[in-house]
C-alpha cells in the first residue's frame, strides 16, 4: 500500500488520476489477509475471483500475460497478502468514479495505422484525433475517444462518394 500511495504522490500521474486514487486508497479500500477473505469482504463470487487470481499468477510465473498483454517486467505474482480492493464504479459511496478505458488503440506512430494484437497493421483502419500519434497515444488516456476517432478507409464507392468528394478529418 505504501508503494501505491508513494506512486500517487510522486509518480507521473496527473491530478485527475492521483486525487481519486488517493481518496479511494486511504478511505475506500477493503483489506484482507487472503483472497478468500477479500472475496467475503467485497461480496464477490469466490470461484470467479480465485480463478482470475490463479490465471494471473500463472501468467506472472511464465512471464507472459496473453490475456491482457501486460509487460513481463510488470508481472508479479499475487502470492502474499494483504490484498486490497477499491470500488471504482459509478455506484461507489465514497467517490463515484466511473471506470475508463486506459490505453486505447495500438497505433503505428509513423502512419497512424491501427495495429492488431499480433502487431500487424489492420487494413484500411487508421486512428485519428486523440488516439492517434503524439501526446495522445503515449501519455493520454486515449481510450476516452475511441468512438469518434476511428474510421475504415476504402476506395471510391465504399461510402457512396468519390475520393474527391471526401473531406479529411479536421482536428
Amino acid at each position: 500500500m505504501r508503494a501505491a500511495l508513494r506512486e500517487c504522490l510522486f509518480g507521473k500521474l496527473w491530478a485527475f488520476q492521483s486525487v481519486p486514487a488517493l481518496l479511494l486508497m486511504l478511505f475506500g479500500r477493503k483489506c484482507a489477509r487472503t483472497v478468500t477473505e477479500l472475496v467475503t469482504r467485497i461480496g464477490w463470487d469466490q470461484a470467479v475471483l480465485e480463478a482470475s487470481v490463479n490465471a494471473y499468477n500463472a501468467a506472472a510465473r511464465n512471464g507472459a500475460d496473453h490475456a491482457f498483454a501486460k509487460s513481463a517486467a510488470l508481472l508479479q505474482p499475487l502470492a502474499h497478502g494483504p490484498f486490497y480492493a477499491i470500488d471504482i464504479s459509478a455506484q461507489s459511496r465514497l467517490l463515484p468514479c466511473p471506470s475508463i478505458t486506459l490505453g486505447g488503440l495500438r497505433v503505428d506512430e509513423t502512419s497512424n495505422a491501427v495495429l492488431s494484437a499480433r502487431g500487424t497493421r489492420i487494413a484500411r483502419l487508421f486512428a485519428a484525433r486523440r488516439a492517434a500519434c503524439g501526446l495522445a497515444s503515449n501519455h493520454y488516456v486515449s481510450g476516452l475517444s475511441l468512438a469518434n476517432c476511428i474510421r475504415p478507409l476504402g476506395g471510391p464507392g465504399r461510402s457512396g462518394r468519390s475520393s474527391r468528394e471526401r473531406r479529411p478529418f479536421s482536428g
